[in-house]
């Protein structure tokens, strides 16, 4: 099934393990300017997803701006 979905994809999609601790810092239009620590899963043209502790993740909603800063992994992969 994952074969039929890469022949779908129109541009390459970027995937990451928890293990490589690739996080930011995510701002939405319902949290004010407090951040929430996130970690990305995958990114490509089409979206992202992302990861995080549910009790300090914001409520998203169908038409808030996602806002993420400070990208970066922790740097002990290689």
């Amino acid at each position: 099934m994952a074969d039929k979905q890469d022949e779908k994809r129109k541009s390459p999609r970027a995937f990451f393990t928890l293990d490589e601790k690739v996080s930011a810092l995510l701002r939405t239009g319902t949290n004010g300017s407090e951040p929430t620590p996130v970690t990305l899963l995958s990114i490509g043209t089409g979206g992202l997803s992302f990861a995080g502790d549910k009790n300090h993740v914001p409520d998203i909603n169908v038409g808030d701006h996602l806002v993420f800063s400070n990208l970066h992994d922790d740097g002990t992969q290689s």
